[in-house]
């Protein structure tokens, strides 16, 4: 079997993480592919290598358009993301130290032809980013989701704490979940459970946003910041009612005003993934609070070679803008993008390689 050897030296964006990126502007990535048709069912492999990366930990996220990948953690020194099951399948995505990272793509990284025909061309892609603790983006959106652990945090501070932090110029917020697809993606691609999220029918809070906001005082809950500030989400205890449309999870029988003073929310709670529940905003029952940032694609955008026609003669590289940019924010990447390119996107490293021809 022939194989093909692409070297991709990084381009750097300087707009996000740029000591990160500085650092690392020396860094390489090789990869060698199986240029011939794979026969069904066989087994090959994809060593990758990286040089010059000089981060502390590393995710990775591997996918193919057809046929399961499979990394070999022999150490047992990678840390599946949240939301992944195991180290095989269409896509993996995991970090570890970088230099354990490093070595375990170095030699235990394969691919499995599908059984869909009697032979198949491998489409293939690879993210490399600093790992951030905590810290995800969702690709629909571009947002940035942060959970921040603490189990005797009010709903009060747990606000302001959100506020200090920022993402590429973004200041944070008490996430606010405008829709049943972001709701899934907090609750699946994150490791919050239990958390503060930015909803609340507290009355001083409601009047410093807007004094319009006439909610009752139990169960009439706003977003409190974010572009959505102000906006209503539900009202009715027990069986709340949508304002103008607005999405609410709500678990049964919530919120329910305990007391009358039950007034902010929580999200993933108790165990029960995208499941809202009402509590006092003072509780020490909730395990920390979750923070959005308004990033957008255009935060993270970096240069990009594309490659046009690999079939083991040549490479034919044209510089190009990303036609549709991963957003990235230095920690997990769930990318949406068409194979065929090599992105550097904020101190992250994504080799996206095009379909390869049998050779003749």
């Amino acid at each position: 079997m022939k194989s093909i050897r692409i070297i991709a030296a990084l381009l750097l964006a300087t707009a996000s993480i740029a000591t990160a990126g500085a650092a690392n502007a020396s860094a390489k990535i090789t990869v060698d592919l199986p240029n011939d048709a794979v026969a069904a069912g066989d087994v090959a492999q994809i060593p990758v290598t990286v040089t010059g990366l000089t981060w502390a930990k590393a995710d990775v996220t591997v996918t193919s358009a057809d046929g399961d990948l499979t990394v070999v953690d022999a150490n047992s020194v990678l840390t599946l993301q949240p939301g992944y099951t195991g180290l095989t399948g269409t896509e993996l995505s995991f970090f570890g130290n970088t230099a354990d990272v490093v070595s375990v793509l170095s030699n235990g990284l394969s691919w499995t032809s599908p059984q869909t025909a009697a032979t198949n061309v491998l489409k293939f892609k690879i993210s490399i980013s600093e790992h951030v603790d905590n810290q995800v983006v969702d690709p629909t959106t571009g947002h940035s989701y942060r959970f921040v652990p603490n189990e005797s945090i009010s709903w009060f501070d747990a606000r302001t704490a959100a506020h200090a932090l920022s993402v590429s110029g973004h200041a944070g917020y008490l996430v606010a979940i405008t829709s049943a697809a972001e709701n899934t993606f907090v609750a699946t691609k994150t490791d919050a459970e239990n958390v503060w999220i930015g909803s609340t029918s507290d009355l001083a809070t409601l009047a410093a946003l807007s004094p319009a906001i006439t909610g009752n005082s139990t169960c009439g809950y706003y977003w409190a910041d974010g572009s959505a500030a102000g906006q209503p989400t539900s009202t009715d205890c027990e069986t709340p009612t949508a304002v103008n449309g607005s999405y609410f999870a709500w678990a049964e029988g919530e919120p329910n005003g305990a007391n009358h003073v039950e007034d902010c929310g929580v999200d993933n709670w108790q165990g029960s993934r995208g499941s809202w529940n009402d509590l006092d905003c003072n509780s020490a029952a909730a395990a920390g609070f979750l923070v959005e940032f308004d990033t957008s694609a255009s935060d993270f955008t970096g240069k990009a070679l594309v490659f046009d026609d690999l079939t083991g003669q040549g490479v034919d590289a044209v510089p190009a803008e990303v036609a549709q940019p991963l957003a990235n924010t230095g920690a997990t990447l769930f990318p949406a993008i068409e194979l065929g390119a090599i992105v550097s996107i904020a101190g992250a490293i994504v080799l996206l390689v095009a379909r390869r021809k049998a050779s003749k």
